[in-house]
């Protein structure tokens, strides 16, 4: 199975789980299971409106999450995401 290696770096644990909010993990797992979608598309199966979709999607791209396809197609091609916290770092 595929693991998510972003890049990304949270300066803690409020900052990630605002970043995970419960509609982002819905995103998440949606496009997972649905395939390569539009963002218009994903909006329709998850019976949100468009514009809050495409900042979800935008903030998870950025996050290193969610790929961003030819076509505007955004994809998700793993099936974990790991979090580790430092708990020695001051």
């Amino acid at each position: 199975k595929a693991v998510a290696r972003a890049n990304t770096t949270f300066l803690g644990l409020e900052s990630f789980t605002a970043a995970m909010s419960p509609k982002r993990l819905e995103v998440l797992r949606r496009l997972r299971s649905a395939g390569p979608s539009p963002i218009r598309a994903l909006a329709a199966l998850l019976e949100r409106d468009y514009k809050s979709v495409y900042g979800d999607v935008d903030m998870l791209v950025a996050a290193g999450l969610i790929t961003r396809k030819a076509r505007d197609r955004v994809s998700v091609t793993w099936d974990r995401v790991v979090a580790e916290m430092d708990l020695a770092a001051a």
